[in-house]
């Protein structure tokens, strides 16, 4: 009869095992549970990143358009033929410039 108690310890020392491996398990699992979510939702992040970046080119390109429209259309206005968009840009940020400078010498 001692036999059957040894094998009750042992059974119940398996199965104390079983649980103690269980609960890591579930824990884990959790774990990666938490961290697929954590992952999807940076994941809609991004893709709403993306989304607005792709709007913001799309904007962007529209006003580069419509800028080098409004250029030549002043230039022709003005009677001189239509060029490059940052060319012209910059010859008038040059000649406000020298405006400016004409304006502090007079004051000075």
């Amino acid at each position: 009869m001692s036999e059957a108690p040894d094998l009750t310890i042992e059974l119940f020392e398996l199965l104390t095992k079983i649980d103690n491996r269980l609960t890591v398990i579930e824990a884990r699992t959790d774990r990666i549970e938490n961290i697929e979510t954590a992952l999807g939702q940076l994941t809609r992040k991004v893709d709403t990143m993306k989304s607005d970046i792709i709007e913001l080119k799309t904007k962007t390109t529209d006003l580069e358009k419509n800028a080098d429209f409004i250029s030549n259309k002043y230039e022709e206005l003005r009677g001189t033929p239509p060029t490059d968009n940052r060319k012209s840009q910059k010859r008038a940020r040059h000649g406000s410039e020298a405006r400016i400078i004409g304006a502090r010498r007079r004051s000075s």
